[in-house]
């Protein structure tokens, strides 16, 4: 996957300059509406050729408009974050997960979120089962008041520099929220992530992370084909061992059937 130039009407379409509009900002989406599939960020002072399908994170938030949100993330410059969300959803509940000693501390988060008067912010810890290992995860999780899960899983920080500054990519997926709870039809993709997020239940703050859990359970991923490598740290033996890192991938990989 590589960005490619796009000509159109009224783009700047030289090799060797950028437009002034391009420059130093961005270009609002053209196609705001989110597929199940891989984009890339947006850079900011690219040409706009270049970032056609590709999205900044304030515009992926004015798309989806979240009534609550979740982030797991390994760094986060809170103030920037909560620019990125539209005014109308400003004072919906938001919650942060991040590790408890390495990258950004949630010591610090929580005092960030005091000092921006962010009553909306919860902010807990992912407990490391040992003293080396990170808390590197890059998800997302929102609710909309059409009664929608997406999920964004990324490999940007949640910082602006990340964001802004970087080639970074994200996968995006969403699914409705019915009634009742589905079992038998969980897809594989529903059944990695609420794996992935039982992985946080020896936390003191997983009753932060239940309720997402809970919200993943009752919704319908049937149209998403995609699945979830994740890395835990631990001692895993026995089946364990095939259930994360480069193990789980080739799991996976013979499964495919290529």
């Amino acid at each position: 996957m590589k960005r490619s130039a796009v000509d159109s009407d009224g783009d700047d379409t030289s090799s060797a300059g950028t437009s002034s509009a391009s420059v130093g900002k961005f270009r609002k989406q053209d196609s705001p509406l989110l597929a199940n599939r891989l984009y890339f960020t947006k850079i900011a002072g690219h040409p706009y050729r270049y970032s056609t399908n590709a999205f900044s994170l304030s515009e992926l938030l004015e798309v989806i408009l979240p009534i609550a949100s979740i982030h797991f993330n390994f760094m986060i410059d809170l103030p920037w974050l909560l620019s990125q969300y539209p005014e109308r959803c400003s004072t919906y509940p938001i919650s942060i997960i991040v590790g408890e000693n390495n990258g950004t501390n949630h010591v610090d988060v929580r005092a960030e979120a005091h000092r921006c008067k962010a009553d909306n912010v919860s902010v807990g810890r992912a407990r490391l089962a040992l003293p080396y290992g990170t808390h590197h995860s890059k998800l997302s999780i929102f609710e909309t008041d059409s009664e929608r899960i997406h999920v964004i899983i990324s490999t940007a920080n949640l910082l602006q520099n990340d964001w802004d500054s970087k080639t970074q990519a994200f996968y995006h997926c969403s699914a409705p929220i019915v009634k009742e709870k589905v079992e038998e039809g969980q897809g594989n993709f529903q059944k990695d992530l609420i794996s992935y997020l039982n992985a946080y239940s020896s936390s003191s703050d997983f009753g932060m992370i239940e309720y997402w859990r809970d919200r993943i359970a009752n919704a319908d991923f049937t149209d998403v084909n995609a699945r979830i490598i994740s890395s835990i740290p631990g001692y895993h033996t026995g089946d364990q061992k095939g259930r994360y890192g480069h193990l789980r991938l080739r799991r996976v990989l013979r499964s495919l059937q290529l």
